[in-house]
């Protein structure tokens, strides 16, 4: 995959797509959410991306992320 940040970096915040869909990054040990500066935590998550015609199933679970290619963008 080659999805690239689009404003920011990881020392802080990121927010790493385009203006069709972003995923927002934040370094949990340095910055604390906006607006509620609430204390930042991971959740777990599973999707799938399909990102120039190619399909990838992605899981996030237990600080653990894994990305797999699907073989058929169709299913």
């Amino acid at each position: 995959m080659e999805i690239e940040i689009y404003d920011g970096g990881f020392g802080n915040f990121c927010a790493i797509g385009d203006e069709t869909g972003l995923f927002i990054c934040i370094n949990r040990d340095h910055k604390k959410w906006y607006p509620t500066n609430d204390k930042a935590f991971a959740s777990n998550f599973e999707l799938v991306l399909q990102e120039k015609g190619k399909q990838y199933h992605i899981e996030f679970n237990n600080e653990s992320i894994k990305v797999a290619g699907l073989n058929n963008p169709n299913t």
